[in-house]
């Protein structure tokens, strides 16, 4: 069982964190069409305090979780 899996929940449009058998500590996030027009790359990553409030405004319930992912790709980035 995963750490956590955060899914699009479709029946209240928010990202939400659910187990599933992914593999250990593996993060998932789903998108589906209602975020399509969101700029995520166009996000401060660094700055968490920025993040959040982004992250409140398309309904993600977990920044710590999209925090965490994505400080550990672009540390994966570097490296490569």
């Amino acid at each position: 069982m995963p750490t956590c899996l955060i899914h699009n929940d479709t029946t209240d449009g928010n990202l939400n964190r659910k187990g599933a058998d992914e593999g250990p500590r593996v993060w998932f996030f789903d998108f589906d069409s209602s975020f399509t027009g969101h700029p995520l790359l166009d996000v401060d990553w660094d700055n968490r305090d920025i993040l959040e409030v982004y992250a409140q405004e398309i309904d993600i319930a977990d920044v710590d979780g999209l925090f965490w992912l994505i400080r550990k790709v672009f540390f994966m980035l570097r490296r490569s």
